[in-house]
């Protein structure tokens, strides 16, 4: 039986190629991003490095304070970014043409509190990704970094966690 399955299209992902000379640039020195996104009724914060793995695997280094995210969370959190992360190294590997595993180590993160982070990050993580290699894009979404998180024992007090 002749079946057919929709292929929805990746905008997001797509973006990538306004970076691409620069990652085909990119020594594997640590670099660091920061990205946004914002729908109706979600949002998604999220601040990584990314560099060259010295294992034979890549990795995820989830860097987050319990009091932002509990355990459960974060479980839920690193399989759905693991997905992502792979993505995004089998791009940069695809274009440089090497194999290379590497470590996102994710150091801060936000979100609103009444929505899924989740349903919103992979669109947050690319845009994080970009600017790593976009130093304007970084410092504009550094600047909203540096307010959201001014005032981090508000954040922590509407997720019930005690400042």
């Amino acid at each position: 039986m002749n079946k057919q399955i929709k292929i929805n299209n990746d905008s997001s992902f797509q973006k990538l190629f306004s970076v691409r000379e620069q990652i085909l640039k990119w020594n594997f020195e640590e670099v660091k991003g920061i990205g946004f996104f914002r729908g109706h009724d979600i949002y998604a914060h999220v601040e990584f490095k990314i560099y060259k793995s010295e294992e034979q695997n890549g990795y995820i280094k989830w860097n987050i304070s319990d009091d932002l995210f509990p355990y459960i969370v974060e479980q839920n959190q690193l399989r759905i970014l693991s997905n992502t992360c792979l993505k995004l190294k089998n791009y940069v590997a695809a274009i440089k043409g090497i194999d290379i595993n590497l470590t996102f180590e994710i150091t801060n993160i936000g979100f609103h509190p009444t929505c899924n982070w989740w349903k919103a990050s992979y669109n947050a993580f690319v845009n994080g990704f970009i600017s790593c290699f976009n130093e304007e894009l970084y410092q504009k979404n550094k600047l909203k970094s540096d307010n959201y998180f001014k005032n981090i024992d508000d954040i922590k007090m509407v997720l019930g966690q005690s400042p």
